[in-house]
Formats: C-alpha cells, structure tokens, sequence
C-alpha cells in the first residue's frame, strides 16, 4: 500500500515538474509559444475550411452531374415521366461538373458524358479528346471501356475508321473487360458493313455466334448472317 502511495505521490511530483518547467518555459518564451498556437491553430483551422470546402465542392458536383443526367437521359423531375433528352441544355452542366469534380470518382463521370453529349450533338471531333482522356484514365473498368465504345463511334463520326476498328476489336479481345465483348463485336460488323466491307462484317457476325452464343448480341448477328450477302 505505501508502495502504491509512494508510486503516485513520484508520478504525481513528475507531473507538477514538468508542468512546472513548462511553465517557465512559456513565461520566458512567450512569443515562441504564442507563435506556435498560432501556426497550429491555422493549421486546424486549413484542414477544416478543406473538408468543409471539399464536401460542399462534392456535393455541387453531385449535383450537377444528376441534373445533367436528368436531361441527357429524358426523366423528368415529376413522376419519372419520360421527356425527349436534351443534350444540348445537359453539356453545360456537365462541363462544369467535370471541371470542378477533377479527378474524383464524380467528375470522371462528368467527363464521361461531356464526351457522350458531345457526340449525340454531332460534334464528334471535340468528343475525342474528352473520351480519349477518361478511356486512358484509373476509373472504373466499366467506365473506361464504356468511353472506349464511344470513343470508337466519334473515331468513326469524326471520319478515323482505323481508329474505330481498332478500338472495337481490343474491346472484343479484352479478357475480364467492362464492356461486352460480342455487342463489341457486333459494332464493329455494323461498321464495317457501312464501309463497303461485307466479307469482313461476316467475319465478325460468326466471331460473334462461335465465341458467345448465349451473347446479348447473338440473336441480332444470327439475323444479320442470314440477309448478308
């Protein structure tokens, strides 16, 4: 027991030393001390303007993106009624939700379908780079192969056919990849139907009724074979 009472009264005399020293040490370097607070007390005041600052940034990005998304895609705000899609009012919106999204998860999808509203307007070339740019970047697999697909479409609209056959056909060789593969394919049969090209559009028809049968795009390249030359 005096053990235990000698113990605490030692920790307790350390205690009122330090304390002590610190004191003294405040007193004779005040202005060190104040300097100090000061710097950290910014510091604390930096990173909670930051997360405030970032979570309203996220939230008006969020926000953009679903109004953005409610134009493009034709829901109304009322009762889900269907509305024609307004790509046109949807850029706008999405431009600003990628510039202030950067990087994030949000604003990689903003750049998205920058780039996918820019190709429905028919301006194909402006929605290379924007595609080009979320293809080559770290998001999702299904959104980088998802801007692949339509980055083939505005390489074929924008008139670089060997851009989009070649995109189309890494996506249909892509193992484990995020968009499907025989719909890659029968993109790619569609395109080079309209170059002129039916031997080669055939190729691509069977690839696709050999290799996924069971595919989403199996029944329309069956359809296709039978009324192809």
């Amino acid at each position: 027991m005096a053990d235990r009472i000698s113990r605490k009264s030692i920790k307790q005399d350390e205690f009122l030393e330090v304390a002590s020293d610190a004191g003294e040490w405040v007193e004779k370097h005040w202005r060190t001390a104040a300097a100090a607070v000061v710097a950290a007390l910014v510091l604390v005041l930096m990173v909670a303007g930051w997360s405030w600052w970032s979570g309203r940034r996220a939230a008006e990005v969020s926000r953009l993106l679903a109004e953005g998304l409610r134009l493009y895609t034709g829901v109304s705000g009322t009762a889900g009624s269907p509305v024609t899609p307004s790509y046109a009012q949807a850029l706008p919106l999405f431009e600003e939700a990628s510039r202030k999204g950067g990087n994030a998860p949000a604003g990689i999808v903003a750049a998205y379908y920058r780039g996918a509203a820019l190709l429905r307007l028919g301006r194909a070339a402006e929605a290379v780079p924007v595609l080009e740019a979320v293809a080559a970047g770290k998001g999702e697999r299904t959104l980088t192969d998802g801007a692949r697909s339509l980055l083939a479409e505005a390489y074929a609209e924008s008139g670089q056919i060997d851009k989009a056959e070649a995109t189309y056909r890494s996506l249909a060789d892509a193992s484990g990849g995020g968009f499907p593969p025989d719909v890659a394919l029968l993109q790619l049969a569609r395109l080079l139907r309209e170059r002129g090209r039916g031997r080669e559009a055939r190729q691509a028809l069977q690839e696709i009724v050999s290799k996924h049968p069971q595919g989403g795009a199996a029944a329309e390249a069956r359809v296709l074979l039978q009324g192809a030359p």
